[in-house]
Order: structure tokens, then C-alpha cells, then sequence
């Protein structure tokens, strides 16, 4: 099973099997669609996690993902949604701080991450 060793290495991944299962927009989980594109193979388990960490996400909030792909730079409709959520009260950084908590905890339980690592900090 396959360990990613941050949240970046994850959702880059996720990018990644979008974009290559010919999907228009990162920024809507569609796992039935993508895993009937996909090859076969050991990798479809990884794929099935990364999808079901994915929906969690995006059940919390309905711009929680969009924030999490702007913050890593992947998507440029995501950093426009982005930019017009500064302007909230609420702020863009305690927004981005609770799905970053929320998605890494999932993660973890899931076993795609490592227990108690930092994020972008990777042990010898």
C-alpha cells in the first residue's frame, strides 16, 4: 500500500488520476467516473482511498477542496474562488488551517499518511 508522505504528495497524485481519466476540473470528486476510466491494477486500491479522503473533504464545506488545491497551487479557477473568499469575514487562513486538521486526521486513520508525521517534514 502506498504511503503518501504529505498532504501535497496526496492531493498532487489525485491531480494527477484527473487529469490523466481525461476529467474537465480538479475541483469535483467524481470517483465512479474516474475508476471506470483507470487501468486495472494495483493501483485502483490507492485510487479508491485518495477518492474517499477526497469526498470527506468536500462534504465538510462546499469550497474546502478549492481552498486546499489554490493553497498548493494547482488550479487557477480554485485561486480565483480563493482570492473572493478573502474578502469574507471568516477569513481564507482559518478556513484553510481546518481542512488542512480535517483532511490530514482522515488521512491518517486511512493509513495513507504516516501517524504524528509534520506535514513537508519526512523522517531518516
Amino acid at each position: 500500500m502506498a504511503v503518501f508522505k504529505s498532504l501535497t504528495h496526496a492531493l498532487a497524485w489525485y491531480y494527477a488520476e484527473r487529469l490523466r481519466a481525461g476529467a474537465p476540473s480538479a475541483l469535483r470528486f467524481d470517483p465512479d467516473a474516474l475508476l471506470h476510466r483507470s487501468r486495472p491494477g494495483p493501483r485502483d486500491e490507492h485510487l479508491v482511498k485518495m477518492c474517499d479522503v477526497a469526498q470527506l473533504v468536500e462534504q465538510e464545506t462546499d469550497y474546502t477542496q478549492k481552498v486546499l488545491f489554490m493553497f498548493y497551487g494547482f488550479d487557477l479557477e480554485a485561486r480565483q474562488i480563493a482570492e473572493e473568499l478573502k474578502k469574507t469575514e471568516a477569513g481564507i487562513e482559518g478556513t484553510i488551517q481546518r481542512a488542512r486538521r480535517s483532511l490530514r486526521y482522515e488521512m491518517e486513520i486511512r493509513g495513507l499518511i504516516p501517524n504524528g508525521e509534520r506535514w513537508g517534514r519526512h523522517r531518516a
